[in-house]
């Protein structure tokens, strides 16, 4: 959490971000909505995490309202090194 912390401030976002991350980092509350105000925001946050601690390989996944509204990050020693998604539902549709 502490290398979370040290460059929270840049992203401008509510601590709330904060406290969903030590709960998933706890692996609590991971069937639980999180981190639902930044979106793909969020690797951007792992990014960093990653680069830290580069030994240790980062999933995330989104879901938003929309069917196809998903996508899925692997991150690893701050690089994404698997990207799904998100998907763009006009060009899928044809």
């Amino acid at each position: 959490m502490a290398v979370a912390r040290k460059d929270f401030d840049k992203f401008g976002w509510s601590t709330d971000v904060l406290d969903d991350l030590q709960v998933a980092a706890e692996g609590r509350g991971l069937d639980d909505i999180g981190f639902s105000d930044i979106g793909l925001g969020l690797v951007d946050l792992l990014r960093e995490i990653s680069s830290a601690i580069p030994e240790v390989t980062f999933y995330a996944r989104g879901v938003g309202e929309d069917f196809l509204d998903i996508w899925i990050r692997q991150l690893r020693s701050g690089e994404v090194i698997r990207e799904i998604g998100p998907f763009d539902p006009v060009a899928l549709s044809t």
